[in-house]
């Protein structure tokens, strides 16, 4: 009885530990939402504001331009969310099809998430994604490459990383006609 009371303990104890644990990562996870949406926010939307624009049209790429002329120091001593910002604004730029000012700022996300999270980590895999959309063909092939073996490895097949990590490969591969290899990815 006095054994079964004692591990009874024990499990209680660890899923007070794991409850904590939770807390912790959601208080972490609501103070950064807060901080890119005050980023996005003033720095973004702000620009577009009646009294900075003073009435003229602006653009989307004005909007972004502000807010990526803005980032660097930004966040000191934060800089997932400066990855998280930066990536977000890359995205941005590669769907208007604003390729070259999409790529420094993936890249850098890419770096620091690489830095900060490690290779494995499911937001290093979404920038290594996107930054691969900036390399030559053999090079993209390469970095997809390894994203879809980190993806399928630490996030599983189907997880949507994974799976759009694949789809970015097969396409690669399409491009340079190695049709019997991207044909299983798709």
């Amino acid at each position: 009885a006095a054994a079964a009371e004692a591990d009874q303990r024990k499990i209680a104890e660890e899923g007070r530990e794991d409850a904590e644990k939770a807390r912790d990562q959601a208080k972490k996870a609501a103070a950064m939402a807060e901080a890119i949406n005050q980023f996005l926010v003033k720095e973004m939307l702000g620009s577009a504001a009646p009294e900075v624009s003073l009435g003229r049209k602006i653009t989307v790429e004005e909007v972004l331009a502000n807010a990526a002329a803005k980032i660097d120091g930004a966040f000191p001593d934060q800089p997932l969310l400066e990855a998280h910002v930066r990536q977000t604004l890359g995205k941005t730029y590669f769907s208007l099809g604003l390729y070259d000012a999409a790529k420094p700022h993936i890249a850098k996300a890419l770096e620091i998430r690489t830095r900060e999270l490690g290779e494995d980590h499911r937001d290093t895999i979404v920038s290594m994604t996107s930054a691969a959309r900036g390399k030559s063909r053999s090079e993209a092939e390469a970095m997809l490459r390894k994203a879809v073996e980190i993806g399928r490895r630490v996030l599983g097949e189907e997880h949507p990383d994974t799976l759009e990590a694949m789809f970015s490969l097969a396409e690669t591969l399409r491009h340079q006609s190695k049709y019997d290899e991207c044909e299983p990815l798709h």
